[in-house]
């Protein structure tokens, strides 16, 4: 059972997310403000897991990373880190490294395309 891949989801699923928020754009503001917020503690978090080589906390680590980038509509930074969340369950962290970086390019592309579209203009 393998994720799909990042490309196949939007940068930011904003249509998405309103729907699922009732057009709520100020509870939307509040969702992407929380991943932003612990975005780089997170990524903090999986590198130093990887760097130790301890699988379990990558899982955990990547698990609850995708849950907050889900709730915000950050489609393909979720995608990324669900990846790495299934390589790591299986106790595997062959090319985990460069799922890393990846992860960390999709959430900078996550945070340009919230200023193009006038999403949180204190992003950056």
């Amino acid at each position: 059972d393998q994720p799909p891949p990042a490309d196949e989801a939007q940068v930011f699923e904003q249509q998405d997310l309103l729907e699922r928020l009732d057009g709520d754009r100020e509870l939307a503001d509040s969702a992407i403000a929380i991943f932003l917020e612990g975005a780089d503690e997170g990524v903090q978090e999986l590198k130093a897991a990887i760097a130790s080589g301890n699988s379990t906390s990558v899982h955990l680590s990547a698990h609850g990373m995708k849950g907050a980038a889900l709730s915000c509509g950050a489609g393909r930074t979720a995608a990324v880190v669900r990846r790495l969340e299934f390589l790591a369950k299986d106790g595997s962290l062959v090319g985990a490294a460069q799922l890393l970086d990846e992860l960390q390019q999709e959430i900078k592309l996550f945070k340009q395309e919230l200023q193009k579209l006038g999403w949180r203009g204190d992003v950056g």
